[in-house]
């Protein structure tokens, strides 16, 4: 009787471990974990972008960014760290996903080759985010300028507004809303949104609006 019930909790147990590797094979830019806004390391993390929305989406780079970086968590964007910030971010990404290859082997966790790390933190690069200091910000002493201070350096250290087009800056907007809501931060009411989108499409690549 033991060893049948002993025999029953593997099977149960070898079953879940398949459900759940499955899921982390198949992973691309939602997982049961990002949809709850949780990595599977623990730890709260943005909501995840569409694959649609990443720069070169068809790309070597965003092809490993999808493969690899969405095994445990949602999708991250490329703008969600600096240039110098993505460096030690993905050695830490790197460590763990080793780990969990090595040890955790039910979780079905890869590891990119040296080359493909290489690629994957070239691509991070490219399309991080650009930061701006206050006395660069273009009409600094205006309403609009102030409130694009005071609500995007809650996070992270300002994003020139030329990181983006002009119909770009909104969908990026909505998407840092969800950031701020999800991290706990004070979110600003739909009219202060309104004037910083307004001042990010004004300064933006290739014109204003």
């Amino acid at each position: 009787m033991k060893r049948d019930r002993k025999m029953l909790a593997l099977g149960v147990l070898l079953l879940l471990s398949g459900v759940i590797g499955l899921l982390g094979r198949h992973a691309v830019s939602r997982t049961p974990w990002a949809d709850m806004g949780w990595g599977r390391m623990g730890g709260k993390f943005p909501p995840a972008v569409s694959v649609e929305s990443l720069p070169e989406p068809d790309s070597r780079g965003a092809t490993l960014l999808r493969n690899y970086c969405a095994q445990c968590h949602g999708l991250p964007s490329p703008g969600l760290h600096s240039a110098e910030e993505w460096q030690p971010v993905l050695n830490r990404m790197l460590r763990r996903m080793d780990m969990m290859e090595r040890w955790d082997r039910w979780m079905q966790v890869r590891s990119p080759t040296r080359e493909e790390a290489n690629l994957l933190l070239e691509y991070l690069q490219k399309h991080s985010r650009r930061e701006i200091g206050v006395e660069e910000i273009p009409e600094v002493d205006t309403p609009e300028a102030l409130a694009f201070v005071e609500v995007c350096s809650q996070c992270h250290a300002l994003p020139d507004p030329r990181q983006h087009s002009v119909d770009e800056w909104p969908a990026v907007i909505s998407r840092m809303k969800r950031h701020m809501e999800m991290m706990g931060k004070s979110v600003p009411g739909d009219d202060v949104l309104s004037d910083i989108e307004n001042y990010l499409r004004r300064n933006a690549d290739g014109g204003g609006v």
